[in-house]
């Protein structure tokens, strides 16, 4: 079977009508069809495609303005203040508030029930958690101020697509944003620091950081199942500066909140599970339910020594 009657069968019989494909102008990337504009392209990948599925090859873009660790610890602080209060308690109703944003209140919400001494200190940003957050977690490696273009490329199942089209269709890229981390075969993402007027940066340097990568600089960034995709990730990056030029790169979606919020949460329950765990509240925890189990393995109506 050929290589061109192959990709015409999977275009044919892959349903991408369900994924609102919009073909109006916008970022148009050489052999991949927009099925979110300016966001989330597709395209076969007949390589990886067999007689048991379709393979999707899956490209997003997104920009991220890169923030401090210090401007997460301020938002924490921030939030816990205001956490309680009914007025802020009720915008958080709104559908519009930012999935992780929400995730994040309802965080700090539910450890004020752990400890309420240490849930002060928090608001007045002092305490053990702030002294965790401050000295024993890592600076961002990345440029404070300056904004990045994100490429996540991976393979999805069709399979896979097909069962989350529901939650695509509310939600649009952040699911793909999950599916490729959660789901994907040889996921990989790259950043790239934009210049000042919004452009990529020169290819020629980033080719030559590809070839050499030694780890994340202030002007590229790769992580994921690069190693054993190098061409592929090369072959993606061209095509990317292929397509787009600063005009395009500002209608690429701004993820720049849901990142913010995302490793907040992260910076957060960090700093909340080591303040449980040295406060004995984790092993307090531990040592019930094992009394629990051993009481049910020792009586339970299971247990062949029982005397019921």
């Amino acid at each position: 079977m050929s290589y061109i009657f192959r990709l015409s069968k999977v275009l044919k019989t892959f349903d991408y009508k369900h994924l609102n494909i919009f073909t109006m102008a916008g970022i148009q990337i050489p052999g991949y069809k927009a099925i979110i504009p300016n966001a989330v392209f597709i395209r076969p990948d007949l390589r990886i495609s067999s007689a048991n599925f379709n393979a999707i090859r899956v490209l997003q873009l997104s920009r991220i303005k890169m923030f401090s660790k210090q401007n997460l610890i301020d938002s924490i602080v921030d939030k816990a203040k205001k956490t309680f209060s009914k007025g802020y308690s009720e915008q958080f109703k709104d559908s519009k508030v930012d999935f992780f944003e929400r995730y994040l209140v309802e965080d700090i919400r539910e450890f004020e029930n752990f400890n309420r001494e240490e849930f002060e200190n928090l608001k007045n940003g002092k305490g053990d958690i702030i002294n965790f957050m401050v000295n024993f977690v890592d600076e961002n490696p990345y440029d404070v101020g300056r904004t990045y273009l994100q490429i996540t490329n991976g393979v999805l199942t069709e399979k896979t697509i097909n069962l989350h089209k529901e939650l695509i269709s509310e939600k649009k890229d952040i699911v793909f944003d999950y599916l490729l981390k959660e789901h994907s075969i040889a996921e990989w993402q790259i950043r790239l620091r934009l210049e000042e007027d919004g452009n990529l940066p020169k290819k020629r340097r980033v080719d030559e950081t590809l070839r050499e990568y030694q780890g994340l600089s202030k002007m590229l960034s790769l992580t994921g199942d690069y190693d054993e995709s190098q061409k592929d990730v090369r072959r993606e990056v061209d095509l990317v500066y292929q397509s787009i030029d600063a005009a395009k790169i500002a209608m690429v979606p701004d993820y720049s909140k849901g990142m913010f919020f995302s490793k907040a949460i992260e910076l957060f329950e960090s700093a909340t599970g080591n303040y449980l765990f040295n406060s004995g509240v984790i092993m307090g925890v531990l040592e019930e339910t094992l009394e629990e189990e051993n009481h049910r393995v020792l009586i339970g109506p299971d247990n062949l020594f029982s005397n019921n």
